[in-house]
């Protein structure tokens, strides 16, 4: 591998005659404050003023490492990595020229613009006529950055891709740095009131242009090869945290998926993933999801490892089989989408519902580990049916919420080797041929499940010990209404969902305070209209009010007040915690 390193200033890079092309396999912009407040930091802190002589002096500050492809004489290079830090400052001398120009300085304004922001090129190889284009150009088909920042005017594009969103702030964050008030602070002048000149604003404004330009330094590599300058760029992040494995695999997978016309299918392929996850659910993240279609489809693997096992998958024929994974990506994220974030319109069916009402469950408590085992089983359900029915299927998804619910959900026990035990499953149950082998490994997964399910003992103290509720102690609430609406689905033999049909009602009033108040026990389901009438009564004063209930566990608990099982007249710490036990009981059975 042959590469040159040297230390060269922003001037040294962007004032030759030369453009920077980001490839289309490399991740969009994506600075957030973070990164933007500590690089205005890094600029500003830098910058020296004397108030005697009314200079500025500068120190250099090192800005890290950019890695570019090709030939050192060549008018053109790819920017393999430093996009993010070439795009932050290209957009604040865009900002500085524009003041610049607005001030009336207009030589000093044109002279930023021509040797920073862009370059002449000729219109063809031996033509006399050249144009203006770009000096750092995005390959991805998305015009917003050279439309908002790199021309001498704002044209004010709409914001359309998540790229532009992060853009715009940039700009935004910039704009306000480069303001008269904001960038004369370099002056040090601390009186209140203190009004800058005009002259001033403008020193200062060329000041942060030298520091940007003349003392922010880089190490270029410089690579000739695109294969190396990768190679170069993956080992520059192998140890740091700027790149994520899905930003690796990306950059692969387009780097090998190179078909670009009549269109970029690959970059459209990722994009289409990309889109379907987040409008889903803003939650859902390409890195949980690449990883789940991992574990389901070939081997597991740790979060730190999925880029190397990716590289190793695709070696011995990088093209075909890149091209490959992102069909299957493409094909099964709906599935995943379903899993993670069901809505009731996938299941359209009546017979259907109950696999809805088992994936909002697992969505409820929050439990992702049997994804790969539920993407496989929906892969059979499409590709192999004879093999899985869709009542095998829900028994399945019973089982796995009936597991969760005892073991993560109440019992908050530790999910250790459970993400391997999924992975083998899933993949085993994908290979699986016909309905005998598949019934072959779901009972083994039922008799492995059952051996860890914890007991009704300790599910019980863990139910009385963890779950609560209250205005001010919202976490397990969606978990209680869940438990309630399950354990009344089960009491009416009935699959369909009430939990949207009522609230929970404290029996004994929050207002008193006392932390026993958010025990279960302490807790019943009431419709909106009844809980409203009730508002803070004392417990003696609301049974009337429950009398008037649909709901089974209501009716329930006002016989069992008339039995005189409990006493509302006296509702304390010692029934609170003996209902809650009683309906742990229930929830443990019928769950």
């Amino acid at each position: 591998m042959n590469f040159n390193t040297v230390q060269n200033s922003l001037n040294e890079i962007l004032s030759v005659k030369r453009r920077y092309v980001i490839p289309r396999n490399q991740r969009e912009f994506s600075w957030e404050k973070m990164q933007l407040d500590e690089f205005w930091d890094d600029v500003t802190r830098n910058i020296k003023y004397n108030s005697t002589t009314n200079e500025f002096s500068f120190n250099e500050y090192f800005l890290g490492t950019i890695v570019l492809a090709g030939s050192e004489s060549s008018s053109v290079l790819e920017v393999i990595d430093g996009q993010q830090r070439l795009s932050v400052i290209t957009i604040a001398l865009s900002l500085i020229s524009r003041n610049l120009r607005t001030l009336g300085y207009e030589n000093a304004a044109s002279d930023i613009f021509d040797n920073y922001i862009v370059t002449n090129v000729a219109e063809a190889k031996l033509s006399k006529e050249v144009k203006r284009v770009a000096k750092l150009e995005k390959t991805n088909g998305n015009d917003y950055f050279k439309l908002k920042f790199q021309a001498e005017k704002d044209y004010e594009p709409d914001v359309i891709f998540e790229e532009d969103t992060k853009l715009k702030y940039a700009g935004d964050y910039l704009s306000r740095k480069l303001t008269k008030g904001a960038t004369c602070a370099l002056l040090n002048k601390k009186k209140k009131g203190v009004k800058y000149t005009e002259e001033e604003y403008v020193s200062c404004l060329d000041a942060i242009g030298r520091m940007l330009t003349n003392f922010l330094t880089v190490v270029r590599i410089s690579v000739g090869a695109e294969e190396d300058a990768y190679d170069i760029f993956e080992i520059l992040n192998a140890r740091g945290i700027s790149l994520t494995s899905i930003d690796l695999i990306k950059n692969k997978i387009l780097q090998y998926c190179t078909e670009t016309y009549p269109l970029d299918f690959a970059k459209k392929q990722w994009t289409y993933i990309d889109e379907e996850l987040k409008a889903r659910n803003a939650k859902l993240t390409l890195s949980d999801y690449v990883r789940t279609f991992w574990l389901a489809n070939t081997a597991y693997v740790g979060k730190d490892g999925l880029y190397r096992a990716f590289k190793k998958l695709i070696a011995d024929s990088p093209e075909d089989k890149a091209q490959q994974f992102l069909d299957q990506l493409h094909k099964a994220v709906s599935d995943y989408t379903k899993i993670c974030a069901p809505q009731i319109e996938d299941w359209k069916t009546q017979d259907q519902k109950a696999i809805y009402k088992c994936l909002n469950a697992l969505a409820i408590m929050d439990v992702s580990v049997p994804r790969p085992l539920i993407m496989s089983a929906m892969y059979l359900r499409t590709n192999k049916k004879r093999a899985l029915s869709q009542s095998d299927f829900i028994k399945l998804l019973n089982t796995i919420v009936s597991f969760h619910f005892r073991y993560n959900a109440v019992c908050k026990l530790k999910p250790s080797g459970w993400d391997q035990s999924y992975s083998s499953w899933a993949i085993e149950l994908r290979n699986c041929k016909n309905k005998r082998e598949v019934n072959e490994l779901l009972k083994s997964v039922y008799e492995k499940l059952q051996d860890r399910v914890p007991s009704e003992s300790e599910f019980t103290s863990k139910f009385v010990q963890n779950l609560s509720f209250t205005n001010h102690k919202t976490t397990h609430k969606n978990l209680i209404r869940f438990i309630f609406d399950r354990i009344e689905c089960e009491k009416r033999q009935t699959g369909e969902l009430t939990a949207h049909l009522y609230t929970l009602e404290h029996i004994s009033p929050q207002k008193l305070g006392h932390e026993y108040i958010g025990m279960v026990g302490n807790l019943l389901p009431l419709c909106a209209e009844i809980n409203g009438d009730i508002a803070d009564k004392d417990p003696k004063e609301k049974l009337d009010y429950y009398s008037k209930s649909e709901l089974i566990l209501v009716k329930e608990f006002v016989d069992e007040v008339n039995k005189g099982d409990f006493d509302l007249d006296n509702w304390n710490e010692e029934q609170i915690k003996r209902r809650t036990e009683s309906i742990a009981k229930l929830a443990y059975e019928l769950v």
